[in-house]
Parts: structure tokens; C-alpha cells; sequence
């Protein structure tokens, strides 16, 4: 670590700057509402134990600081968590997450996400617009004991507000420098039947729009690329019916449409960032539909709950798959999945303090179809598949030019992606006297195909011999399949001082294989290559430079596996001061890492690491008194190869790509309470800072993104029902890169987000 990020961190803990993680413990999770009518405790039906005794790294925010720091996504919510980060890769669909030095541009997630329960198992879903979300919690470390697939990293449980907590209308409505505007609205009512002690019905719906113009300009089009449109509509129905019994349905629908990717080609003379400039259209769109049913019964001894998640998404992306203004080859991307999960639980009431214990089985379907079409055109063409193929020909036949007659032709590529799974998982406390022991282990099942279907029709001819265009359709299709078991164990010691609790913990978790979808357009390329020059009948010595792939063996992927060790503590030092404490060793083995092309190919895949570790820690400090909130945070992580060679380098000892090295925030805010007067309340003023960085982009390790830091500020004026909020991020236009890539042997860059300011109102009834 340098001197000044060692300065930074300094100054961030002694000024006691950051986020809510411990707020929840120390407020009520609504309390910035007008009234409450019940306290409800926020339970997690998959936890034996409630989130602040378990043996595990955390950060959890209630509404209160969701909403005063203008937490809209998870990628803000990142801004405030150690060793978290969701960057902004220009578009919905990537919702890329990285956490201790693991993650994954593409494919699977390393983090699990479950809103109201129900588990969204796509990441292309995962960046959606907040809207009355009454807590977040982030579990650090492999959550696969409870949780299952795709958790290696941790898991992000989102709770909306409950008609049972608030009722009455919320309305907001906010505009931005960068003509971003938005409006949300929503109504939580309360039934009763035969008074309090009858059947008890809530409800709510809520609306939110959202526009933005962008803020990256793309000289070739005269447009804005990363415009966009959000809506997002939410019901949710509770029901107490007496007897210990509780039903409730949630539906959540967004609707995503926006623009392209604010992606700047690097001039390699000067080494600077071009200008915006591509031709072809880029855009995205997304339909997202969740409905979720819990069953809870509440019993003198036990507790049993069913949920039941459906998951529609259905999006389109466009893409300029260049990022010129030359033509060489478009990719439309259409997905459409539909996943189906039941998870049933029973586990003792929370009051049997000495052994606590769940048992569970989760089950769940889902299928995926997508449709990927590349367009190559006219330059694309000559570029990427004439001039490989003439190349080839000159060796023999110096007169010979093999020319199309398309000036633009398509390479279809269609798949189909069921998959299945199953598990049995137990966990269970034990509490003597000041020892707190943790045990639980999961089986888990899963079974995936691949029926895949690519092909191309052209017409070639080859000069001076052929006079008349000659047809040639290359197809290649088949089906794949994977399968894989995997025990999940967990165990955990943690022992109770006065000041809170001290953990070690070891789990492991998992990350499913797959298939590289991505890659298909490059295989059937190179089969049509193969092709042309075997109906042209050149020599076999000649063929076997260009072989045909014949199967898609080298198009999936390993499941990626790790196990962590960790050592914590949650402290409580003094009143209103929370302190939580980590270090963690991670071993990973068949990491999980995407692979950039080399020479003129254009598609991405999945590959395998051998084995890869990470170590590092993270620390929390908050403090709150009175109308004071302060807290700082910082995670640092060093993760390395261990053995990873592709057969072109090794890469032992380099650091692991796209993940930060550190994570720094830091949050001061204080509220005025206004005695006297009849017309304001009170008035709120905060700052906060957010730091990430060393980021290594590559597996070579030569691209990197440096250590940088965000200044934001927010001042609010409360008038008892209205709240008028005026808000900076980045206050001090700080530039950096979120993403880095090669395409057709150039390189690109995303540029961040720059300085942008806000006025908020917030209007309860």
C-alpha cells in the first residue's frame, strides 16, 4: 500500500468518516418515515440466528441511510461496503460484481440476490432502480451452506417496506444536472377484520419512471449513447391470518430501455483516449417480471415456511461490436429465461437459545434461449475472413482471390439452455455458555444442456478461375451437457465477551460451469473458412492450419470451487460505537476467468484457472450520538494466480483481473433538530467518500486503473410531511475507467461517471 492511500485511510478513521453498516442495530430501519404503526422484525427464514450474532463479515443499511445517501442501485450501495464493487459498465445487462478479489465480467455470479426472499438467479437482472427498499443486507464470504449456487463470494438479501410497517402515500420526484429526472410514488394500506386480534390484510403498490439523457456523446451519431428509460412497478400483499399463520405474494415488474456503451478506443501513437465514435446502433432493452409467494407458520415449537419464485426475463442487446465508425460486424443478442424455485425450511423458534437449528430443501428449473446473430459487413468481411483465407492462398496459388458476393451476410447462432438442480442443506447453534458453535452442511445437484445451432450461407467465387458465384452453407450444431454434485460444509466458533463476539469461520462455496455462448460467431468463422478452402480442394497441409471444430467440448466451463478461512469480531466499545473486524484466506481452485481475443477475433469466453488465492481483511467503525452519524470503512485484498498457464504465458504471481485491490468509504453526517418553528423540522448535511482501486485489467497484469477517490455531499430541509434534499456525486469530477477490453487486437476503455448534481423532493402522507 503507498503512502497516500495509507494518508487517506488515516485521515478517513480518525475523522470517522462511511456508510450505515451497523445503523440497523441502532435505529429503526423506517424511521425517516412521518409515523410508524408497528415495529416489524426484519427475519431471514433461511438463518437460524438473527444477522448480528452470526459468525460472519456483513454490512447491512436501513432506510434511513439508503435514502439520505441516495442509494438507487446496487452499484451505489457498493460505494459503502469493504471489498465490494459493482462498477457501471455502461449498460444494465452487465451487472458485474466483485467481492475479496473474485467475481466475473460474464456468465455466473459470485454473489447470490434475493429481494423479499425470492432469489434472482440471472445477473442480467441484477441492476434494477430502489424504490422503498427498507433494508439491504451484504454477507461477506461463501454463503453456499444456505444459499447453494452461484454464493462463492457472499449474498445480497434486499427487504421492501412493509404496509405492516408504515402505511400512508410516498411520493419523490428528482432532477440531476445531466437532465436526469425521475418520479416514484407509492400507497401501503392496512385492513382489519375483527379488530386487532382478528385477521390482519396489508398491501401496497408502488410505481417509479425514470429518465436520463447521458452524459457521453458519440461524435459519429450526434447522439447521447447512454440515454435511458426505467419504469418499475411493485404490489405486494400480506396476510396475518391468525394461528401463527403469514401469507404474502410479491410482484415486481421493470421495464429497461437505453442507449449504447461509452466505450473510447485508445490511440496507441499517443496513448490517449479517443473521442466517442462508432457507427452502428447500440442499445438495450429489458423486461423483468418476479412474483414470489411465503408461507409461514409459526408454531409454539417450530417454524415452517414455503416460498415459491418465478423468474421472466426477456432482453434485447445491440451491439457495434467494432466501437468504430468503420463497418465491420454488428451482434443482436435476444434472451429470453424463465426460472421456477421452491424452497421449503423448518426451523425452531428464535427464543430456544440454546440449539438453534434449520433443516431445508430448495429445488429449482429454469430455461434460457437466446438468439445471437453477428452481421459481418463489408470491411468485416474483407478483414476478418477474406484476407485469412487469402493469405492462406497465395502460398499456392499467387494468382488466385477468394471474393464474396454479400456485401453483408449474417452468422446465426441459436441455444437453447435448460438446467436443473436440487439440494438438502441443515445448519445448526449451539450456545454453551459463553461458546457459540456453527455447523451445517448442503448437498447440491445441478444438470445443465446446450442444444446449439450456428450457421451462415454465403456465395463465393474465386478469381480468375470461378466466373460464377459459388453457394456455401456451414453449419455446426450438436448439444453439450454438464453435470456436477457438490457437499457444502460450514463450521463455526465464536465466543461471547462483554463487548460483543470474536469468530472463525471456514465454509466453502461454489460457482456453477456453463457454456461460452459468446464464442460460437469465432467457431463457425472458422468453419467456414475451413470450409471454402476444402470445397476449393487445396491440399490437406493446408486444411490442417485452419481445422474444423468438429464438437463445442472447448465451449464449457468448470464449476469454480474455493474455501474460505476467516477471523472476525463484532464489538460494541463504547455506547453508539460499532466495530467489526475480518481476515479472510481464500483457495480457489478452477477459477473462473474470462479470456480476451487475440489477432482479429472478436468473441470472449470462460475459461479455467488452475488454482488462484486471495487474502486480505476488512474493518468497520461507526459511531452515532444524538443527532451525529459517523463511520468509516476500508477492505484490502491481494488475490494471485497460483497456476494458470493458457499455452501462450503463465501467469503465476500476477494479481487476478477486474477485482480491486481496496475499497475505502467514509460517511459524516449530522441533523439539526429545529425547535420553534412551524414550518421546518429539522435539517440534515453530510459528506461522504468513496476510494477503489489498484484495478488490474488483465491477466498480464500491463493495464490497470490507479487508486482513485469520490467526493459526495447532501443537504436536506425537512419540513415534517416534505423533505427537500440537495445532493453532488463526485463533486470534485474526478476521472477514472470502469472497464477495460481488447477488441480486434485495439483496446478500449469506459470512462466513469463525471460531477453531477441533484435536487430531491420527498413528500409522505
Amino acid at each position: 500500500m503507498d503512502s497516500k492511500r495509507i494518508w487517506i485511510f488515516a485521515v478517513a478513521l480518525l475523522s470517522l468518516p462511511l456508510r450505515g453498516e451497523a445503523q440497523a442495530d441502532l435505529e429503526s430501519p423506517a424511521d425517516t418515515l412521518s409515523h410508524l404503526t408497528e415495529i416489524e422484525v426484519v427475519a431471514n427464514l433461511k438463518q437460524a440466528s438473527q444477522l448480528e450474532s452470526l459468525p460472519l463479515s456483513y454490512t447491512d443499511m436501513p432506510l434511513r441511510a439508503i435514502e439520505s445517501e441516495g442509494i438507487t442501485a446496487i452499484k451505489d450501495f457498493s460505494a459503502f461496503a469493504p471489498n465490494f464493487y459493482q462498477p457501471d459498465y455502461g449498460s444494465r445487462t452487465t451487472s458485474s460484481i466483485y467481492i475479496r478479489g473474485l467475481g466475473s465480467r460474464m456468465d455466473h455470479p459470485v454473489v447470490g440476490l434475493n429481494v423479499d426472499g425470492i432469489p434472482v438467479m440471472n445477473k442480467s437482472a441484477f441492476d434494477f432502480d430502489f424504490f422503498d427498499i427498507r433494508r439491504i443486507e451484504l454477507l461477506r464470504g461463501p454463503q453456499g451452506t444456505l444459499y447453494g449456487r452461484n454464493t462463492s463470494g457472499g449474498v445480497i438479501n434486499i427487504t421492501t417496506l412493509s404496509p405492516f410497517v408504515w402505511q400512508g402515500l410516498k411520493a419523490a420526484v428528482e432532477y440531476d444536472s445531466k437532465e436526469a429526472y425521475s418520479a416514484r410514488v407509492s400507497y401501503y394500506g392496512l385492513s382489519k377484520r375483527g379488530g386487532e386480534s382478528g385477521r390482519r390484510f396489508g398491501y401496497s403498490f408502488a410505481a417509479s419512471f425514470r429518465h436520463q439523457r447521458g452524459e457521453h456523446f458519440n461524435q459519429t451519431s450526434g447522439e447521447y449513447v447512454d440515454w435511458g428509460n426505467d419504469v418499475g412497478l411493485r404490489n405486494r400483499l400480506q396476510w396475518k391470518r391468525g394461528r401463527g399463520w403469514n401469507l404474502e405474494n410479491n410482484i415486481f415488474f421493470s421495464y429497461t430501455r437505453q442507449g449504447g456503451y461509452p466505450y473510447r478506443h485508445l490511440d496507441k501513437s499517443t496513448g490517449l483516449l479517443e473521442p466517442l465514435a462508432y457507427n452502428d446502433t447500440c442499445g438495450y432493452r429489458r423486461v423483468f417480471l418476479s412474483e414470489g409467494f411465503k408461507a409461514v407458520k409459526r408454531g409454539e415449537a417450530v417454524e415452517f415456511s414455503l416460498v415459491t419464485g418465478v423468474n421472466y426475463l426477456d432482453d434485447k442487446m445491440r451491439l457495434d461490436q467494432d466501437f468504430t465508425n468503420r463497418d465491420y460486424f454488428t451482434l443482436l443478442q435476444k434472451q429470453r429465461e424463465v426460472m421456477l424455485s421452491q424452497e421449503f425450511v423448518i426451523k425452531n423458534r428464535a427464543d430456544q437459545k440454546r440449539w438453534q437449528w434449520l433443516v431445508g430443501a430448495f429445488l429449482f428449473w429454469k430455461e434460457q434461449k437466446i438468439s445471437a446473430p453477428v452481421n459481418f459487413h463489408k470491411e468485416g468481411i474483407d478483414d476478418l475472413i477474406l484476407s485469412g483465407v487469402n493469405s492462406i492462398l497465395s502460398k499456392v496459388m499467387p494468382r488466385a482471390k477468394l471474393v464474396f458476393a454479400e456485401e453483408s451476410f449474417p452468422i446465426e447462432s441459436d441455444f437453447k439452455i435448460p438446467t436443473m438442480g436440487a439440494a438438502l442443506f441443515h445448519e445448526s447453534n449451539w450456545l454453551l455458555g459463553r461458546w457459540r458453535i456453527t455447523a451445517g452442511i448442503r448437498l447440491d445437484y445441478e444438470k445443465a444442456s446446450m442444444d446449439y445451432d450456428s450457421h451462415s450461407l454465403v456465395h463465393y467465387r474465386l478469381t480468375p478461375m470461378m466466373p460464377q458465384p459459388k453457394e456455401l452453407i456451414t453449419t455446426f450444431a450438436g448439444s453439450e451437457n454438464v453435470d456436477f454434485v457438490r457437499v457444502l460444509p460450514k463450521f463455526a466458533l465464536s465466543y461471547l465477551v462483554k463487548e460483543g463476539d470474536i469468530y472463525a469461520t471456514v465454509t466453502r462455496g461454489y460457482r456453477a460451469g456453463g457454456f461460452n455462448t459468446n464464442i460460437f460467431s469465432d467457431m463457425l468463422q472458422n468453419n467456414m473458412m475451413h470450409n471454402m478452402m476444402k470445397d476449393m480442394r487445396l491440399p490437406q497441409s493446408i486444411l490442417d492450419k485452419a481445422p474444423a471444430f468438429t464438437n463445442a467440448e472447448n465451449a464449457t466451463f468448470k464449476p469454480e470451487e474455493n474455501w474460505n478461512f476467516e477471523l472476525g469480531a463484532h464489538l460494541n466499545p463504547l455506547p453508539g460505537m460499532r466495530l467489526d473486524l475480518s481476515a479472510f484466506y481464500i483457495l480457489c481452485r478452477n477459477q473462473q476467468v474470462t479470456v480476451l481475443p487475440t489477432g482479429m477475433a472478436t468473441g470472449r469466453m470462460m475459461s479455467n484457472a488452475a488454482r488462484s488465492h486471495s487474502l486480505g481483511g476488512e474493518i468497520s467503525l461507526s459511531y452515532r450520538r444524538g443527532g451525529l452519524n459517523l463511520a468509516a470503512g476500508y477492505g484490502i485484498t491481494r488475490a494471485e494466480f497460483d497456476r494458470y498457464e493458457d499455452g501462450d504465458a503463465n501467469y503465476k504471481g500476477n494479481r487476478l483481473p477486474y477485482a480491486p485491490a481496496s475499497t475505502l468509504s467514509a460517511m459524516a453526517s449530522y441533523r439539526w433538530d429545529i425547535s420553534g418553528s412551524k414550518l421546518l423540522k429539522a435539517v440534515d448535511a453530510g459528506l461522504n467518500l468513496s476510494g477503489i482501486g489498484k484495478i488490474y485489467w488483465d491477466n498480464e497484469n500491463l493495464e490497470s486503473q490507479s487508486f482513485y477517490s469520490l467526493l459526495g455531499a447532501h443537504i436536506t430541509a425537512d419540513f415534517g410531511k416534505l423533505r427537500v434534499t440537495a445532493w453532488g456525486k463526485n463533486i470534485l469530477d474526478r476521472k477514472y475507467n470502469t472497464f477495460y477490453f481488447v477488441s480486434l487486437s485495439e483496446k478500449f476503455f469506459c470512462p466513469g461517471a463525471g460531477a453531477r448534481f441533484g435536487i430531491k423532493l420527498d413528500f409522505e402522507l
